[in-house]
């Protein structure tokens, strides 16, 4: 609709911005002009006062080192101990989500946690004997006492429980996510 103000507008950004770069060369030589003739009156009073000003520099120098090196340590230990302190509560930033290819907590079965990790037995969960379902223990069922046989329930095969299979789990995964087939055992 008022398109047509681009390019005025854009002529007025050129002429502000080297006006502009003339008023700031003009401060940058007016400012040159003024250190020339200070450190021409000031060379003089160096030389008298230099056995008290070269001590003081140095020391006026390492002091302002410490002090700006103290801070920012500090700065940085503070930092750090507040950080780790909110990794350890789990506070995650509100503006920070996560990617969208990241998977998520629903993407995951229950119970399903990598391979390979401490006490892990085949997968599954900690305690599960290796290729047997969530709670089972060696003789069978999960609600079995030990010493006493598995007992099969009226109008059920001893083979129809999903924790009766030789394998393990419906589904013959380790984990025991339903529908994973797991490769059979060449030996």
């Amino acid at each position: 609709m008022l398109s047509f103000l681009i390019p005025v507008v854009q002529l007025f950004q050129v002429v502000i911005a080297a006006v502009a770069s003339v008023v700031f060369l003009v401060f940058a030589g007016i400012t040159l002009g003024a250190s020339v003739v200070g450190l021409t009156i000031a060379t003089p009073l160096f030389v008298i006062f230099s056995p008290i000003l070269v001590p003081a520099t140095i020391t006026t120098t390492l002091l302002v080192v410490g002090v700006v090196g103290t801070a920012a340590l500090g700065v940085a230990a503070i930092a750090l101990i507040l950080w780790l302190l909110k990794h350890r509560i789990g506070v995650k930033p509100t503006n920070n989500p996560a990617p969208e290819e990241a998977p998520t907590k629903a993407d995951k079965p229950a119970g399903d946690k990598p391979s390979g990790a401490p006490g892990d037995n085949a997968g599954g969960a900690p305690g599960d004997k290796a290729g047997g379902a969530s709670g089972d223990k060696p003789a069978g069922a999960s609600g079995d006492k030990p010493g006493e046989a598995p007992e099969d329930k009226p109008g059920e095969a001893p083979g129809d429980k999903p924790g009766d299979k030789p394998g393990g789990a419906s589904g013959d995964k380790p984990g025991g996510a339903p529908g994973d087939k797991q490769p059979a055992c060449k030996g």
